[in-house]
């Protein structure tokens, strides 16, 4: 069962209603709908999730898809909302915001207290080494072991190492964001342009 959105919109156009979503954060590429995003209002979000996982998996088209070895639709979908992405993320817009240096408060969210850092960086630098290099160790994280993934809410695309990852948990990508487009080259200066912008 495939999001309605992939049939009756153009991927070179979507651009997913903000106001649709909880405080305006547009989750997983903007292709499902708010009410069965993980945590809405539709129930137990875990529960929703697992169902949801456990029909795409069981349904007779996913499995025709697997067995001829082709993507999905939703999965085609996103490779044309990546193409498009990766385009912006070229684009002299962000190289121009490339130049700056940023104070960018790094929260966590949904924990009992106020867990946050705020750390001095180039705009200019890769989402892969920004994880790496700055965030795991002002956390006090082990480097190289989690996987990661940025979301902008924007437009719920989800940015992460796509390929080769050895992370210990890169095999729930897939269960999560269905896909992730690859951080390789991809600047914090596309995540946020301006003073105010959020990434998740």
């Amino acid at each position: 069962m495939y999001s309605s959105i992939i049939y009756t919109e153009d991927p070179n156009t979507y651009i997913p209603d903000r106001s649709d979503y909880i405080d305006d954060r547009v989750q997983k590429w903007g292709i499902e709908p708010p009410s069965s995003q993980e945590g809405g209002s539709s129930g137990d979000g875990l529960l929703d999730f697992m169902s949801r996982m456990m029909m795409s998996l069981s349904s007779t088209s996913s499995m025709e898809y697997y067995k001829h070895n082709l993507e999905n639709p939703e999965l085609q979908f996103i490779d044309s909302l990546i193409e498009r992405r990766s385009k912006y993320n070229n684009s002299d817009e962000i190289t121009a915001a490339m130049k700056f240096t940023y104070v960018v408060r790094i929260e966590l969210c949904e924990c009992e207290k106020d867990v946050w850092r705020r750390v001095r960086v180039p705009s200019g630098i890769g989402l892969s080494i920004f994880h790496d290099q700055v965030i795991c160790p002002v956390m006090g994280w082990a480097r190289g072991y989690h996987g990661y993934a940025f979301e902008d809410p924007r437009d719920g695309t989800v940015i992460g190492p796509a390929k080769n990852s050895a992370y210990i948990d890169t095999m729930h990508v897939p269960m999560h964001y269905k896909k992730v487009m690859d951080d390789k080259g991809c600047p914090l200066a596309a995540l946020l342009i301006k003073k105010g912008d959020i990434a998740y």
